[in-house]
């Protein structure tokens, strides 16, 4: 897995950016200091036509955390304590 760990203007933010680029199924702990603190689940399915690629995402899930998603970005907004 290939992220960026992102802290500006009172966020911290977990850029991920190896999920979608092939068919795939993934699951990640993500942890602090050897503590869990929530999982990622994805089914990723790459398409390709004539013109383009891209990637379908038939399942997103975060277990063990509240979250949100904005829906008009695509990000999820997930509540550390």
């Amino acid at each position: 897995m290939i992220f960026f760990f992102i802290a500006e203007n009172d966020y911290n933010i977990l850029q991920i950016n190896t999920v979608g680029w092939k068919t795939e199924i993934v699951t990640y702990s993500i942890q602090i200091a050897s503590e869990p603190v929530f999982e990622l689940y994805v089914d990723a399915e790459r398409k390709s036509n004539t013109c383009c690629a891209s990637t379908e995402y038939k399942e997103v899930r975060i277990d063990n955390a509240d979250f949100e998603l904005n829906e008009d970005t695509g990000i999820y907004k997930i509540r550390v304590e």
